[in-house]
């Protein structure tokens, strides 16, 4: 098929969308939940916000940069992710809530800034994450790579990642680390170091992490930012560091049941993860509630073609199917630009609420292998980025279909299929829609288990 400029668009789109959907956010003082304005400037990305924070000490006890984490020099938004980004929070699970500040958001080339409110709902981070720190030219050839992770555990390891539990026991976690290779060859003092666990982090459970001896390619040592080592070293009277001091001092003693000497850390911080509710409370309220009301027989489904081929005419499948088939809908329409995207519909509790009904589409194919009654399994086929369930009736489907004995049926990816092309092509321009995607996807998934 040749290559349109909408089909060109689309794998634009998608490969965007795919760099995109790696961002992470992060935001503000735990004792200030409340949003900065929109036009405020600090914090753009890679700054020198949290060095000027730190040059600041002296100024007393307001924090100069709320937005910004200035215990790791160069990005106000490092390190990530951080408990100086969640606030207290008695009603929550975890006892925290995100308080992302809008002044220490990404901004687009408009300078608009995200706005963290669609992450502001969590209750901590997620569990996919990777602790990510500024050290500029460091020298990898003694730390734990993804090919060679061992001695990640050791005694001595220069990177040391635990997980600590309820009762403030310590379990070492295993992982590798790498540098981000997404930044211009030129700019290395952009490169983020990223820790990533070899193990799925728990919910609702706080994770520290501590740096020590490491050092630069040239072989010379890194020293802690100025804010770091004054809470590292308890000098914070007078300053408005003050106030997490008691924070790192717990800290610190947290690490140390790992092995950490407080003297020799470079960077350390810690972090809650997010509960089981606030990370699947809202898909698991549309997926039972969804097939509670479509009761045990399912979505009522309506047959719109039907094609019918002679084994001379295609050797492989004797029927294609298509129709549409009825679920509840959990998302409500808003404006992305000029386009029409969805959000979750959301009860006064602020949780998913049914808003009508869906006519969603569905593809079926049966081999002709089928038709004599014998026994032949399932398969539910699920479409690419941007893309469509009539894929089902690709060529290499249709012999997988055959070879395997299989009855084939897709229905499209809601939230991030080819209907939503537009929407997606909007949002990437002013990412504070991005929530466009998850949520839709929870009507997604509900559809992907209906028609199943």
């Amino acid at each position: 098929m040749p290559t349109t400029p909408m089909r060109t668009a689309q794998r634009q789109a998608a490969a965007l969308l795919s760099l995109l959907l790696s961002v992470t956010a992060c935001g503000e003082d735990p004792a200030s939940a409340t949003p900065a304005d929109a036009h405020d400037s600090v914090g753009d990305g890679l700054t020198d916000a949290s060095a000027d924070a730190s040059d600041a000490l002296s100024s007393g006890p307001k924090d100069p940069a709320p937005e910004c984490d200035p215990i790791n020099e160069g990005h106000c938004l490092l390190p990530f992710p951080s408990d100086k980004f969640l606030a207290p929070d008695k009603s929550s699970p975890t006892g925290y809530r995100l308080a992302l500040k809008q002044a220490g958001m990404p901004a687009n080339v408009d300078g608009v800034r995200v706005d963290p409110a669609a992450w502001n709902r969590m209750d901590g981070y997620g569990v996919g994450w990777a602790a990510l720190a500024l050290f500029p030219d460091i020298d990898l050839s003694q730390l734990p790579s993804e090919s060679d992770p061992s001695g990640c555990l050791a005694d001595d390891a220069a990177v040391v990642l635990v997980e600590v539990d309820a009762a403030g026991a310590v379990k070492r976690v295993p992982y590798f680390v790498e540098l981000d290779d997404d930044v211009d060859i030129d700019t290395p003092e952009q490169q983020v170091l990223a820790v990533r666990p070899l193990v799925i982090p728990k919910e609702g459970t706080r994770y520290a992490i501590a740096f020590r001896g490491l050092k630069r390619k040239d072989g010379t040592a890194f020293a802690p930012a100025p804010a770091f080592q004054k809470l590292r070293d308890k000098q914070t009277d007078g300053t408005w560091l003050k106030a997490r001091q008691a924070h790192f001092d717990a800290l610190f003693a947290t690490l140390a049941k790992a092995g950490v000497q407080r003297a020799d850390t470079v960077l350390a911080w810690d972090w809650v993860t997010s509960s089981h509710d606030a990370l699947h409370g809202d898909m698991l309220k549309v997926r039972d509630e969804g097939l509670k009301t479509l009761g045990a027989k399912g979505p009522e489904f309506t047959v719109t073609q039907v094609e019918v081929k002679s084994a001379q005419e295609d050797p492989r499948i004797a029927l294609r199917v298509r129709g549409t088939f009825r679920v509840p809908h959990y998302v409500t329409p808003v404006k992305i630009g000029d386009q029409t995207g969805w959000r979750l519909k959301r009860g006064d509790d602020g949780k998913p609420v049914q808003s009508g009904w869906r006519d969603a589409d569905f593809w079926l194919r049966v081999p002709h292998s089928a038709l004599d009654g014998s026994a032949h399994g399932l398969m539910q086929y699920g479409h690419g980025l941007l893309g469509t369930g009539s894929q089902l009736g690709s060529g290499h489907m249709d012999q997988i279909l055959t070879d395997d004995r299989r009855i084939g049926f897709a229905c499209n990816w809601t939230g991030m299929a080819n209907e939503d092309f537009k929407p997606i092509s909007q949002m990437i321009f002013d990412f504070k829609d991005f929530a466009i995607i998850p949520e839709r996807l929870h009507q997604g998934l509900l559809e992907q288990l209906a028609v199943a």
